[in-house]
């Protein structure tokens, strides 16, 4: 069965909601003519957990290419206010102050607190918490470099607020980002 709309972790455990954002673009591709949407301006995108099922979505597409849709290349994804990184797996050596880190920053954050993000974490119940699809940041750079265009909206007092732009700057990194603006808080200790 396919579920254009990815059931909750409550409902199906890691990885299935990523099988289930998977099943939605290619039904939503499959369907693109009688739904009136034009292959040639696909765009995926998502809000916190779902800015996650967008990334590795767009990833998997990006790196396989046609898929069975003809010459289909996503045009883009927008991850806003991205949950992008499992906070067992947050690449702290990264930063050069792990203190200033948006986890530990905001981490009494009234909205997501790092309790409550460790608890959501937790109910994933992935047997590998370094897993690449809860984890896009971390992914290989020839996957990155065969993204589309990436936009990433974060806010200043989000714990997941580095998780974005460690995402940015990876980009960045790789000669894929023209603008990125970033606080002095990602003040990364390595050039990767």
């Amino acid at each position: 069965m396919i579920h254009p709309c990815p059931r909750h972790v409550h409902e199906a455990k890691h990885p299935t909601i990523h099988h289930d954002a998977w099943d939605a673009i290619n039904w939503i591709l499959d369907r693109a003519d009688s739904l009136g949407g034009d292959l040639s301006n696909i765009v995926v995108g998502g809000v916190s957990s779902g800015a996650n099922l967008a990334a590795t979505v767009t990833q998997k597409f990006s790196t396989l290419g046609k898929n069975g849709h003809g010459a289909v290349r996503l045009k883009g994804q927008v991850l806003a206010l991205p949950w992008l990184m499992q906070p067992d797996a947050f690449p702290y050596h990264l930063f050069a102050d792990a203190k200033k880190t948006s986890l530990v920053q905001c981490s009494d954050s009234l909205g997501l607190p790092t309790v409550r993000l460790e608890w959501l974490s937790s109910i994933l119940e992935a047997a590998d918490i370094s897993d690449p699809l809860l984890n896009p940041p971390l992914a290989d750079d020839n996957v990155l470099r065969s993204l589309p265009k990436t936009a990433i909206i974060v806010a200043g007092g989000d714990p997941l607020r580095d998780e974005g732009l460690l995402y940015a700057t990876r980009l960045k990194e790789l000669g894929y980002a023209r603008y990125l603006y970033a606080p002095e808080t990602l003040d990364r200790t390595d050039s990767r």
